[in-house]
């Protein structure tokens, strides 16, 4: 393949699993590899393809804070809220730490009580954590907090909306009383 059809052709995955000869971006300069091999193991495919995932995301104004070896879950609910289907929402342990969850608009407390669960767990996978969090004990010791009007999240089938809850709002952590509990 020339360095002109090789700087005039764009290079997506399916096209290298295609083709032997591929031609790969380094620093905005094109260069043009003859030795690749036809098939790649799936650890290399994998390396390809997160690769690839990753420059559409940086590409992407809307995804562009996702995570490279995001969920198909996680890019359906940041479309979702682009749409306005779904609300992102701010959870703020004791110890400042933040985590910015999505959820349906219509959502009850018990689903985003899943989604805080849902997104620890990646989070710690992603780090190469073992940790395991025992959620029982953490809703045992904590209550969740509507900040902006102090409302304690206690009812599972309580609607967020019903709550006073919307986009953007911020939810805190605070620790229960040893009395109540």
């Amino acid at each position: 393949m020339s360095e002109e059809q090789c700087s005039q052709k764009q290079i997506g995955v399916p096209q290298i699993l295609e083709k032997s000869n591929t031609c790969e971006e380094k620093d905005k300069e094109i260069i043009c590899s003859e030795d690749v091999p036809q098939s790649l193991s799936h650890s290399e495919m994998k390396e390809v393809f997160r690769k690839a995932l990753s420059k559409l995301f940086n590409s992407d104004p809307i995804l562009n804070d996702l995570h490279p070896d995001t969920t198909f879950q996680e890019v359906s609910g940041m479309l979702e809220v682009e749409a306005g289907r779904s609300m992102m929402l701010e959870v703020e342990r004791d110890d400042g730490r933040m985590y910015r969850l999505r959820v349906p608009r219509d959502a009850k407390v018990h689903q985003l009580k899943a989604a805080l669960r849902t997104h620890v767990t990646q989070m710690l996978h992603r780090e190469g954590s073992r940790r395991c969090v025992s959620w029982r004990s953490v809703w045992r010791r904590h209550w969740l907090v509507h900040a902006a009007t102090g409302t304690k999240l206690d009812d599972h089938n309580a609607s967020l909306a019903g709550l006073g809850i919307r986009h953007k709002d911020k939810i805190v952590f605070v620790k229960r009383n040893n009395r109540s509990v």
